[in-house]
């Protein structure tokens, strides 16, 4: 039979697949995996690769500035000039044309220099100050990008004092506004302002005056708001344009305007609206944080058609940047900045940024507890309120001021010494701008940011409607993550300018600790937290940052310990790496909406697939602490899952439970709390719990004892430690709260006689076993239940007999004395009396609580609760209970 090309066909998708034989389909996948990894990979250079043009690209334009040929200066002016004649607008300017802005040969420059020693009392102008004020005198719309406490402001304040009519001066913050408002009333400057809080009084006089040749304003401050949703304002500046009272226009934040921006304000997208219908008037924006794709962003919203941009260093030398590592325990993060504000910055001005306003009452309403000037700033406190807080710390009479965001951009008070973040920004736009309120005097000043695990996904679940939020966010925290860069490198970056370390002087504390890090394999430990994350997708199961850190440190169900690899690093340790996976990509952040909050859980993220290489290398650099020498001097006898259990509870601050003392036989309980008062059986369950590793250790060596013959070991062959060591932890199942509840063993007292008679029965037997694992947490809930009824008893006691006297009141009076006494025999005999006590137990448990607890119980203490209450408890638990175990 032929067969012709029309009756053959090629099989196509899951066709193909179907047909194939299981080995032909085992290799097809392991091709598509090896292809998307391969993908992977590519994109990862791709991005370098971008990353590295663009850093070619600002090295260029850095030489072009300095070389720039005349030739190339003629070219570019006349084809600047033919594309802007096109737009209505001047020509563009050269380097050299520029400089001649920085001299004084204006016919305005005589006022200037005169209202500059006269009104603000300066000697002199800073840079780019001189050349920013020429432009705008001559009427050229430009775009100012100047550090903080650099004089921004001072680049539209004295000209409109050198210009007929007033200057409209936008500003996104009333904080700002009044902040300006403030400082140009001490130096004798007329201005004014129109907000939400105007009375209506005050807002007709603002808006007459626009108009009134003899007004006693230069400035009038608006917020955008007020510019998109108010008519009348509208109108009047209008009027005041075609009687050439509105002499220029100057947009304070101008970032704002941009939705790339780190704090986009929708009202900043209807300013262009000013340029559209006064073209002529000149226009300013000002900015500490844009970079050029936002300064792009804005020129388009604000419709202007070609401005000159100039652009100063971001870099302040007289700034200390540091980063500290937050603890979970908020209080003691508190209670570090009271301690820092008492003794280094004593008597000094400064500011505490937190997250949200009840972050910011809480902080204040802590800092004033430990004497400290400490008073809260946010949106929603009262008006008046706010005022009072900003005029009294601009006076020195507060000494620090806790802030949201809500008490940022433009405050200018020279003085401030330290400026703290509680939590970290949602951007490095933000912090630098944050950051910025400090040193402005040109004096020292330190920023400080506090960087916690959890702050990172509470700020994450805020920005996530952003656009770019999240990217952001991610930034800041490789800011704060990264060990080995200066912090300085890291804005210069975000920044778009070339850095070099040296320029730093050591004032941040990467480059003043030096190389103070740590190598860390993150690829293996990156392919355990994988691993934890796809047993909880195979179980249908969404884990939350912190769960995941619990689960990776060997708490949480048994069931998903068993499947998962346990990490021997510290809590900080472990939640670095997190953090540094989701920076790089290797995790992502999925989100869950409900009514009410914005809950955060970690998923695979987008370079996950190559961590499952084991050829993929990635490492870490991670600050050295206490931890990395406790690690570095490990025991003799090898490290078990116990111990390295043990470890990262002590690395959490959770002391061991103190030991008997040297030539002692036992331990005796301590009644210093409530929740240590339990019920003797309560003590059964600690033996078991405390002494289950050495007895099976004793057991293991017995037997070893009767099938070897005895060795002399060298000295150092002890070091090794036995081969079992390991794995004896692993048959321990005992939950999260019995671990932590751990006490000293508790014995019960026994006469010598007995002791004897017992030493003769079992002489010549070998060690009985412990109990169960079942057993022990089976006592571990009653122990607990005996916890709960005990605490029950004295609050009950409390509130109906009454404080009793003494030492102890109500019932604790009459059942802390026997436990005093109460004290459980040493060695293989524990294992006795535990699986002897465990068997009464759980044979009578049902009847005992049926009998006792259903029917004895609810009456006596219903009838006879007041009269014979202590009565009972006193006979019963000191005669019948002591006898009881003194017996068995």
């Amino acid at each position: 039979m032929v067969l012709r090309p029309s009756d053959v066909t090629e099989p196509h998708g899951d066709h193909a697949n179907a047909g194939a034989p299981p080995d032909v389909q085992v290799q097809l996948d392991e091709v598509e995996s090896e292809l998307e990894l391969v993908e992977l990979q590519i994109a990862e250079l791709l991005e370098k690769q971008s990353e590295l043009n663009s850093r070619k690209s600002r090295l260029l334009s850095r030489v072009g500035k300095d070389c720039e040929a005349a030739g190339q200066r003629g070219s570019s002016s006349s084809s600047s000039s033919s594309s802007s004649s096109k737009a209505g607008a001047p020509p563009a300017m050269s380097k050299q044309e520029l400089e001649r802005y920085d001299k004084a040969g204006f016919s305005w420059s005589k006022d200037l220099q005169e209202r500059l020693k006269t009104s603000f009392r300066l000697p002199g102008f800073r840079p780019l100050q001189l050349r920013a004020m020429n432009l705008s005198m001559e009427g050229r719309d430009l775009f100012l990008v100047m550090p903080t406490g650099r004089g921004k402001s001072l680049c539209y304040q004295l000209p409109a004092l050198c210009s007929p009519g007033f200057t409209l001066v936008i500003t996104p913050l009333v904080a700002l506004m009044e902040d300006q408002l403030m400082y140009l009333k001490g130096v004798d400057v007329p201005a004014a302002c129109l907000n939400a809080a105007s009375t209506r009084e005050h807002a007709k006089m603002v808006l007459d005056g626009m108009t009134d040749p003899q007004a006693p304003f230069k400035l009038v401050y608006v917020t955008p708001e007020k510019v998109a949703k108010s008519k009348m304002l509208m109108s009047r500046l209008e009027k005041a344009h075609a009687a050439q009272r509105l002499s220029r226009i100057a947009v304070d934040e101008v970032h704002c305007c941009s939705q790339w921006g780190h704090d986009f304000r929708p009202d900043y997208k209807l300013l262009g609206i000013l340029k559209r219908q006064f073209p002529k008037v000149p226009l300013l924006g000002l900015t500490a944080t844009a970079t050029s794709s936002v300064l792009k962003d804005c020129q388009k919203i604000l419709c202007v058609p070609q401005p000159i941009t100039l652009t100063s260093s971001f870099n302040r030398t007289n700034l200390f940047y540091e980063v500290r590592v937050k603890e979970a325990n908020q209080d003691r993060s508190v209670s570090d900045i009271a301690s820092l504000i008492k003794t280094r910055y004593k008597d000094q001005s400064g500011i505490v940024y937190v997250f949200s306003q009840k972050d910011s009452e809480a902080v204040a309403a802590e800092l004033q507890k430990q004497d400290i000037q400490a008073y809260p700033y946010h949106a929603n406190l009262h008006p008046d309120d706010k005022t009072k807080v900003h005029h009294k710390w601009t006076r020195n009479k507060i000494q620090v001021v806790v802030a949201t965001v809500a008490f940022g951009m433009g405050i200018d008070k020279p003085d401030v010494r330290f400026v703290i973040h509680h939590t970290i920004s949602k951007s490095i736009e933000n912090y630098y701008q944050e950051s910025g309120r400090a040193g402005r005097d040109d004096r020292p000043a330190d920023c400080i940011v506090y960087f916690g695990f959890a702050d990172v996904f509470r700020v994450s679940s805020m920005v996530v409607m952003e656009n770019v939020g999240q990217q952001k966010l991610l930034q800041m925290v490789d800011y704060c993550q990264n060990a080995q860069r200066c912090r300085r490198s890291l804005m210069a970056v975000h920044f778009d300018e070339v850095w070099d370390d040296k320029g730093c002087n050591k004032m941040c504390d990467t480059c003043k600790n030096g190389e103070d890090y740590v190598s860390v394999d993150l690829g293996r430990h990156g392919r355990e937290v994988l691993q934890i994350l796809e047993v909880a997708a195979s179980l249908d199961e969404k884990m939350t940052p912190l769960k995941v850190v619990e689960s990776w440190l060997g708490k949480g169900p048994a069931k998903r310990r068993k499947m998962i690899q346990i990490t021997e690093l510290s809590r900080a340790e472990a939640e670095a790496v997190v953090t540094q996976l989701l920076v790089l990509d290797y995790l992502g952040v999925d989100f869950s909406f409900t009514p009410y909050t914005t809950n955060s859980y970690l998923k695979l993220g987008r370079k996950a697939p190559l961590l499952k290489s084991p050829s993929h290398t990635l490492m870490m650099k991670m600050r050295k602490t206490s931890v990395h020498s406790a690690a570095a001097v490990k025991p003799s006898g090898g490290r078990g899952a116990g111990a390295s259990k043990a470890g990262k509870r002590g690395s959490q601050g959770d002391a061991p439970p103190p030991g008997p003392k040297k030539g002692t036989s036992a331990v005796t309980v301590e009644d210093d709390a409530v929740d240590d008062a339990t019920f003797a059986l309560a003590g059964v369950v600690v033996v078991v719990v405390a002494q289950q590793q050495a007895n099976q250790r004793k057991e293991r060596e017995a037997e070893k004892r009767e099938s070897t013959p005895v060795r002399v070991q060298p000295a150092g062959a002890a070091a090794e430690g036995p081969p079992h060591a390991v794995q004896r932890s692993a048959k321990r199942k005992s939950t999260t709260p019995q671990r932590r509840r751990t006490k000293p063993c508790i014995a019960v007292a026994t006469s010598p006689e007995d002791r004897d008679d017992d030493d003769r029965r079992h002489r010549g037997r070998r060690p009985s076993s412990v109990i169960s694992d079942a057993a022990a947490e089976e006592l571990c809930d009653l122990r607990d239940y005996y916890s709960s009824q005990l605490r029950r008893i004295n609050y009950v006691s409390h509130e109906h007999l009454g404080a009793g006297g003494g030492e102890a009141d109500g019932v604790l009076a009459c059942i802390r004395g026997p436990l005093r006494s109460l004290r459980l025999p040493r060695g293989a005999a524990i294992g006795r009396t535990a699986r002897s006590l465990w068997t009464r137990v759980s044979g009578r448990r049902k009847l005992y609580y049926t009998r006792y607890y259903t029917q004895y119980y609810t009456q006596y203490y219903t009838q006879y609760y007041t009269q014979y209450y202590t009565q009972y408890y006193t006979q019963y638990y000191t005669q019948y209970d002591t006898q009881y175990y003194t017996q068995y």
